[in-house]
């Protein structure tokens, strides 16, 4: 079964469970329809979102995007539509079109018109696909990383 709601303006934060309470990434938004399922866990349709993700339980990036798919028990967060995500440690930024992180894994996967820019980057790189760790100071192409880098 699941129950279905409707919200205004609120806000949520992820943890992690395994090995730890430390959070993933939490969120802000205008306007939600959550659904939240039986079985456990939920999944939130999120407009006008803004937020944050962590790295090893300390705030290391902040998004904003319109809209967001939050899905808890997968720990999965999807973002579209006019996406821009900042480094708080450094200069560095990157725009898209989409992002999906899996938070069970090292990267965040950005695709669609992927433009990223910063202090170490003398020049805007653009691409069609651009992996990068949450606080952005690794990216690559998912084809210059070998099997045990995408997954670790």
């Amino acid at each position: 079964m699941t129950f279905e709601m409707n919200s205004g303006p609120g806000k949520s934060t992820a943890f992690q469970t395994e090995g730890g309470h430390r959070p993933l990434w939490e969120v802000a938004w205008e306007s939600a329809e959550v659904a939240f399922q039986s079985e456990g866990g939920s999944v939130g349709a999120l407009k006008q979102a803004k937020g944050a993700l962590f790295q090893d339980g300390e705030k290391v990036s902040e998004f904003s995007a319109g809209r967001a798919v939050a899905q808890q028990k997968e720990k999965r967060l999807t973002l579209s539509d006019g996406i821009e995500i900042r480094a708080l440690k450094f200069d560095a930024a990157m725009v898209c079109d989409s992002i999906v992180w899996d938070a069970s894994g090292p990267w965040i996967k950005a695709r669609g018109r992927v433009r990223f820019a910063g202090e170490a980057v003398p020049l805007t790189l653009t691409y069609d696909e651009i992996w990068a760790s949450p606080d952005l100071s690794r990216i690559a192409t998912p084809d210059m990383l070998d099997e045990s880098e995408k997954n670790r």
